[in-house]
């Protein structure tokens, strides 16, 4: 049985895209590594001896590990590097950021990295996120602009609870999409009335009235991504009033 490597199998997950963003990367890096790559990737099946031996460096091989442990580090940075654009990746950068320059006592840079990191969290409804900035926010007024932070507290603890109620309903509406969504690749439309009440239960936890309330595009996708696996494990179309639902929460 074929030898299994966690490299090789990173190697061979890898588009044409993204092994052509590589090379590019590597060139700069030289060395062993690119042929190291090579080798690994022409390898339908991992053979460590054949390695050795196409590699010719006795020094190479004798790390062969510790250089298989760099080149795998070197993909996943030009992995992480594609996503520069992540909204994720930018505010939690952002953030990084703004606590670089509290500690070099630029404030001003500060605050407006804070500002920043909210609007693109605020944008993409990354919840967690947002909670962690409100808290910034706050230690930031409270340390710099004390008579702000009393008027801002009204307000902070009430954006907080708001965000904090539709990240428990995230949680519970993907329970509810988890368990209808195992049902049906399990039972698929011969499931039997006992399972049956228990997704139905899940789906009358809440109601289109009350997901379009909280004008979340997260929540309404979640919910309707219940409805369409519902709909489909009891056979029935999804009707023109839920079929919408997306469409009237979507961010231009």
């Amino acid at each position: 049985m074929p030898k299994k490597d966690s490299l090789h199998k990173l190697i061979h997950s890898l588009n044409s895209t993204e092994k052509r963003n590589f090379k590019l990367h590597i060139k700069t890096k030289a060395g062993l590594s690119e042929r190291l790559f090579d080798i690994i990737n022409e390898q339908k099946e991992y053979n460590e001896q054949l390695i050795i031996k196409k590699l010719k460096s006795s020094s190479f091989c004798k790390n062969l590990s510790q250089n298989k442990n760099y080149l795998k580090g070197l993909i996943l940075k030009t992995l992480r590097n594609k996503n520069l654009k992540d909204p994720t990746y930018i505010v939690n950068n952002l953030i990084s950021e703004q606590y670089i320059f509290a500690d070099k006592s630029l404030f001003a840079e500060q605050l407006k990295a804070i500002i920043k990191a909210k609007r693109i969290a605020n944008k993409y409804e990354l919840f967690a996120l947002q909670i962690n900035l409100l808290d910034i926010e706050m230690q930031y007024l409270v340390e710099h602009n004390f008579k702000k932070s009393i008027l801002f507290l009204d307000k902070y603890i009430k954006q907080k609870q708001k965000i904090q109620n539709k990240i428990k309903i995230l949680h519970d509406l993907t329970i509810s999409k988890n368990i209808i969504y195992i049902s049906l690749k399990k039972y698929g439309t011969r499931i039997n009335s006992e399972q049956l009440s228990l997704v139905k239960k899940e789906k009358k936890k809440y109601n289109l009235r009350s997901i379009k309330k909280l004008n979340s595009y997260t929540l309404s996708k979640t919910y309707y991504n219940i409805l369409t696996h519902y709909y489909t494990l009891t056979n029935k179309q999804t009707n023109k009033k839920n079929q919408s639902l997306l469409i009237d929460f979507r961010f231009v």
